[in-house]
């Protein structure tokens, strides 16, 4: 999920802080600035994607045994959902940033 979101994705909040980024370079005249923005972002992309198929479609080279807390994965349950929270409905976050 945060690869992807750094990727810039939606519904993911890396899609809504890339959109807004480029907008107002966009707004203000950039125009080459937010292609070469947009390609890199394709660049990175596929590169985040070679290390999602690493991670889950590759045979692993050897097993690892990792036991995780309840509190860490609380951490990351959290995590996830605000990721995904932020790609869906940004407005708040959007309007407390507008406020100051």
């Amino acid at each position: 999920i945060f690869l992807l979101s750094l990727g810039g994705l939606p519904p993911l909040a890396g899609f809504v802080a890339k959109f807004f980024v480029f907008s107002a370079a966009l707004k203000e005249g950039f125009l080459i600035l937010v292609i070469i923005a947009v390609l890199n972002s394709a660049i990175s992309l596929y590169y985040y994607l070679k290390v999602i198929v690493f991670m889950y479609m590759k045979d692993p080279v050897k097993e690892f045994d990792i036991t995780l807390s309840p509190m860490t994965l609380f951490v990351i349950a959290i995590s996830i959902f605000g990721t995904i929270q932020l790609g869906i409905f940004p407005d708040p976050i959007i309007a407390l940033a507008q406020a100051n």
